[in-house]
């Protein structure tokens, strides 16, 4: 029996990622998904006709003492090694500033599993038009000089921007 594909889904900023998750999951009898919003400290899964999402603990604010946050990383390698059914990484950044340390540091741990990397630029809607173009090219020629299978796209929940997009990307993944 083949195991179930599933993607990952990582944010740094303080907003839990579960409303992405909510947007990419059709409603079904046979969807479940657990949601705690803004905790940001343990792995939650979201499941849809055995394709899941993994919401991962958030990597910047979390406030946990720095041996819990050791613990995140160790635990996160090893379910990487073992996980040979993941089809990528949903990376959530905010597109009103610039990539962090964190940020490139996140690329450059998951790339080591050779797996693609989506960037979601959130609150899009925060930013004029030719503002997000501009962040757009900016955080893509950072983050794309340091690993070639990653993609990066304006997102916004508020105004919608974006969603197609993603669900596109999910569904190319997880079939």
């Amino acid at each position: 029996m083949n195991a179930p594909k599933s993607c990952l889904q990582v944010a740094r900023m303080r907003a839990s990622p579960a409303q992405l998750m909510r947007l990419r999951i059709k409603k079904s009898s046979r969807t479940s998904a657990n949601f705690r919003v803004g905790l940001g400290c343990s792995i939650f899964l979201a499941s849809a006709n055995d394709r899941f999402i993994v919401d991962l603990p958030g990597y910047g604010y979390a406030k946990v003492p720095e041996e819990v946050r050791n613990a995140w990383g160790r635990e996160l390698t090893r379910y990487l090694g073992e996980r040979h059914q993941i089809r990528g990484l949903f990376a959530v950044m905010d597109s009103r500033h610039a990539p962090t340390i964190l940020d490139e540091q996140l690329v450059e741990w998951f790339g080591t599993t050779e797996k693609p990397i989506h960037v979601l630029l959130t609150k899009s809607d925060k930013l004029t038009r030719n503002e997000a173009n501009k962040k757009l090219k900016m955080v893509s020629d950072i983050l794309c000089s340091q690993y070639s299978r990653l993609s990066v796209q304006l997102f916004s929940s508020s105004n919608k921007t974006g969603i197609d997009e993603a669900r596109q990307k999910l569904i190319e993944w997880l079939s």
